[in-house]
C-alpha cells in the first residue's frame, strides 16, 4: 500500500486522464472502461499508465500482460541487487569513469579539478569532444563540440563551467560498419547484465541508433529521433527499428541500410568484457550498459544503475512475440535461490 500511496502522490492526474481518453479514442471505447483497466493492471501487475499505452495492454490477455517488467518489476529487482549508497558510483559520470577507465577506450577530463590551462593540453590533436553534466539522465546536456584553430579555449573553459558540462570526453570514432548505418552520433549497444549466484549474465541487448541529423541516439522523447533494434545472441540484428511512438522501419531512414540480418561487430568480445567491468562495484549487481563499438572493439560509454525497462521491451519485440522479458528476468533472480 505504501508504494501505491507514493505513486498517487507523484502521479500527473491529468497525463492519466488523457492516457485513457487516448487509447479508448484508437480503440472505441469507453474512457471509464480504459481508466477502470488502467486502475486494475496497476493493481495487479504494478503499471503505470505510461506502462499500459507503451505496452499496449488493451490488446493484450491477462497471461500476456504477467509477461512484463513493469515500473514496480523493475524497481523491486533494483532495491534487491543495487545498494542505494553505491549507486551513486553510477550516477556520477566522473566517478564511473574513474572506476571503468580501463574500459572507456578514450581520454575524458573533470574541469572542475583543472583550468583553462588544463583543457588546452587536453584538446591537442583533437577536432571534436563531447560534453556532458556529471549527472543527468536522456542525454540532457550531452553536446559535440567541434575544435576548430579559431576556438577560443578560455570561452569554451568559462562556457562549460557555466552550463555544468565540467565531464568532457574524447570524441569517439566508431567502427566503419557502425557509421555506416548512422555517422551523426555515437550509436550505442544498450546491455543489460545481472550478477547473480556469482555469475555474470547478459540477459538483454538492444542497438539504439539516432537518425534525422540529431548528435544523440536518445529512444525516450515521444515522437524523437532515437530507434530501437533487437540483438540477439550472435550479435545480429533480429528485428526492425521502432521510435518512442510506434512508428517501424525496415531500413534506417537516412542511410537506407535494412536493419534485419546486419551484424554488430566485435558483439563476441562483449561477454569477456562484462564478465570483469560487472564485478568491479559488486554491490550494484544489476546494470544496463551503454556501449560502443570503436575499430579495435567494444568500450564502455556509461553504466545506468536504474536499468529502463521500455526501451527493452519495444513495440517490435511485443508485436512479434507478445510477451515481455520479465520471465526471462525471473529466471536468472531464481538462480540465486537455488545457489
Amino acid at each position: 500500500m505504501g508504494y501505491y500511496i507514493k505513486r498517487l502522490c507523484a502521479m500527473s492526474f491529468a497525463a492519466f486522464f488523457s492516457t485513457a481518453k487516448k487509447i479508448a479514442r484508437e480503440n472505441r471505447k469507453l474512457s471509464v472502461t480504459i481508466l477502470l483497466d488502467m486502475m486494475w493492471c496497476s493493481l495487479r501487475y504494478g503499471a503505470g499508465y505510461g506502462d499500459y499505452a507503451h505496452f499496449n495492454f488493451i490488446a493484450l490477455k491477462a497471461k500476456q500482460r504477467r509477461t512484463f517488467l513493469t515500473r514496480k518489476s523493475n524497481n523491486k529487482i533494483v532495491r534487491r541487487l543495487n545498494n542505494l549508497q553505491d549507486m551513486r558510483l553510477f550516477s556520477d559520470k566522473v566517478a564511473f569513469n574513474q572506476l571503468f577507465t580501463d574500459f572507456l577506450g578514450r581520454e575524458w577530463l573533470d574541469l572542475t579539478t583543472t583550468d583553462a590551462i588544463g583543457l588546452r593540453e587536453f584538446l591537442v590533436g583533437k577536432d571534436k569532444i563531447v560534453v556532458k553534466p556529471p549527472t543527468g539522465v536522456s542525454g540532457i546536456g550531452v553536446e559535440v563540440i567541434e575544435i576548430t584553430p579559431e576556438t577560443s579555449v578560455d570561452d569554451l573553459y568559462n562556457t562549460l563551467r557555466k552550463s555544468g558540462q565540467t565531464l568532457v570526453e574524447e570524441y569517439l570514432v566508431q567502427h566503419d560498419d557502425i557509421m555506416a548505418i548512422y555517422p551523426d552520433c555515437v550509436n550505442t549497444m544498450r546491455v543489460v547484465t545481472m550478477l547473480v549466484a556469482d555469475q555474470v549474465h547478459i540477459i538483454r541487448q538492444l542497438m539504439k541508433w539516432g537518425s534525422g541529423g540529431v548528435q544523440v541516439d536518445n529512444f525516450t522523447t515521444e515522437g524523437g529521433h532515437g530507434l530501437v533494434t533487437i540483438i540477439g545472441d550472435d550479435g545480429t540484428i533480429c528485428t526492425d527499428a521502432v521510435n518512442k511512438a510506434g512508428k517501424y522501419f525496415t531500413h534506417h531512414p537516412d542511410s537506407n541500410v535494412v536493419f534485419r540480418g546486419t551484424h554488430i561487430p566485435h558483439a563476441d568480445k562483449l561477454a569477456p568484457m562484462f564478465e570483469k567491468a560487472a564485478r568491479i562495484v559488486p554491490t550494484v549487481r544489476y546494470v544496463a550498459w551503454d556501449i560502443a563499438f570503436a575499430a579495435d572493439g567494444p568500450v564502455i560509454i556509461e553504466g545506468n544503475e536504474y536499468p529502463g525497462y521500455h526501451n527493452v521491451q519495444p513495440r517490435l519485440y511485443i508485436d512479434a512475440h507478445v510477451s515481455g522479458v520479465k520471465p526471462q528476468y525471473d529466471n536468472v533472480l531464481k538462480l540465486e535461490n537455488k545457489k
